[in-house]
């Protein structure tokens, strides 16, 4: 809330009490007060936290962990970084913290024999009948599998 719109919620207050301040509870005003001026929570993607918690961790300033963005080796994050008003929600997130958005997940069925891509840690990446694991995108990004959205062959659904 900026100092334009706390006036304006103190105004409304005199549509309930009239004009007589000694009406205003008083924690009503420091709640008010205490919504003034503290930034809004960007959301930025996990892939972006998980970026900005592990150059915190490594001792960076803002700008040193912009500039290392240009040589990093994941295409996922500079793209991400390149594309419109990211730098400054990239910024925002820094300085005032930020939500990490919920990725949407996927359960991938081959069509042909109604089994399920599954991936267990005991087992590793495997078809199953009745057992199914929900994959975000980045997941069957990282086990070249993205064509399975464009794909005759599978049915992908949104879980």
């Amino acid at each position: 809330m900026n100092k334009q719109e706390l006036i304006e919620r103190i105004e409304s207050l005199k549509n309930i009490f009239g004009n007589k301040n000694e009406y205003i509870k008083i924690d009503m005003a420091v709640k008010l007060i205490s919504e003034l001026d503290e930034p809004e929570k960007v959301k930025i993607p996990q892939i972006i936290d998980e970026y900005i918690e592990q150059k915190k961790y490594d001792d960076y300033h803002l700008l040193g962990a912009m500039i290392e963005i240009r040589s990093h080796k994941n295409k996922e994050i500079n793209e991400w970084f390149e594309e419109d008003d990211n730098i400054e929600l990239f910024a925002r997130a820094w300085l005032d913290g930020y939500e990490v958005e919920e990725e949407p997940k996927y359960t991938v069925k081959f069509k042909a024999t109604n089994q399920y891509l599954c991936d267990d840690d005991d087992i590793g990446l495997h078809i199953s009948p009745s057992f199914r694991s929900n994959f975000r995108k980045s997941d069957l990004k990282k086990l070249s599998l993205t064509e399975v959205f464009d794909s005759p062959l599978f049915e992908v659904e949104e879980v």
